[in-house]
């Protein structure tokens, strides 16, 4: 079926007869405001018409920023940035869904920084791209603080685990659950894992170098990129480790497990070899 996520009428006919709604609609960082919030108006009227379940992948964006310890379900909202506000806007419509709607419920898996062989954008396409072609890796921010980095697979077999076991009777309509990635000691050490996997699926290329871009330069083709132009605001995100705890979701998924760091790495820069980095 065929639609534009911005015509009420397309996704109230897209979700009809449906139990789960997976709000997984993105758009380039520089169109999010006001796509992504009209998508979710969108995807609310036809989540309340037939009492679904919304599935919506989350992120840190709205988080008061704390630094260098695990954050719970329960610390406050303190957004930032423009970017920050509309990801509270856009959680709140999905909280309304649920109070002015009974039968309705809504899940927010919340997680940080996704790669994975899916995952195309300017920030991973940056370290998996280049590496698969035996280039340098370009990252922003700083490379000596941890990052919390989120394997997609996972993230989405966490997402089916956990509607599964979470029920009425255990669980609210509404509720947010953080999901912890790949949390390495520094950035910098994910990176070298990139590099090393890059030369053992390519033992002929030159081991990929790791190159941190200057601040000044992203401020300068921010001027000219639309999506480096917006980047800019969310630099705190790469130049701090903002990490989550995932205690509740342990609760009711203890066995499970992340696939191993390297597997998951080797997994996404082959990936590049069918499907490309986005230009």
């Amino acid at each position: 079926m065929q639609g534009d996520v911005l015509d009420e009428v397309d996704v109230a006919r897209a979700a009809k007869d449906c139990q789960l709604i997976v709000h997984g609609v993105n758009f380039p960082y520089d169109q999010w405001l006001p796509h992504m919030e009209n998508a979710t108006r969108s995807i609310v009227k036809a989540a309340a018409s037939v009492k679904a379940t919304v599935l919506f992948p989350g992120n840190v964006y709205g988080l008061k920023p704390v630094y260098n310890v695990p954050l719970d379900e329960s610390h406050p909202n303190g957004p930032i940035s423009q970017k920050g506000e509309l990801k509270v806007r856009i959680e709140q419509l999905l909280q309304d869904l649920v109070r002015d709607h009974p039968g309705s419920r809504v899940l927010i898996l919340r997680a940080n920084s996704y790669f994975g062989p899916t995952v195309r954008n300017s920030y991973v396409d940056g370290f998996f791209g280049a590496a698969a072609l035996g280039k340098t890796i370009n990252a922003v921010g700083s490379l000596d603080v941890a990052h919390d980095m989120v394997f997609m697979p996972d993230l989405a077999r966490a997402a089916v685990d956990l509607l599964n076991a979470m029920t009425p009777e255990n669980s609210n309509a509404f509720e947010v659950v953080n999901f912890r990635g790949h949390v390495e000691p520094t950035m910098r050490g994910f990176l070298e894992r990139v590099s090393a996997a890059a030369v053992r699926l390519n033992p002929d290329r030159p081991k990929p170098s790791i190159r941190r871009v200057p601040d000044p330069l992203i401020w300068f083709l921010g001027w000219f990129k639309g999506e480096v132009h917006a980047l800019r605001e969310m630099m705190y995100l790469h130049k701090n480790s903002l990490q989550l705890g995932d205690a509740k979701l342990r609760r009711y998924l203890p066995d499970f497990r992340l696939t191993p760091i390297d597997e998951a790495i080797e997994s996404t820069l082959k990936s590049y070899s069918t499907r490309p980095r986005r230009d």
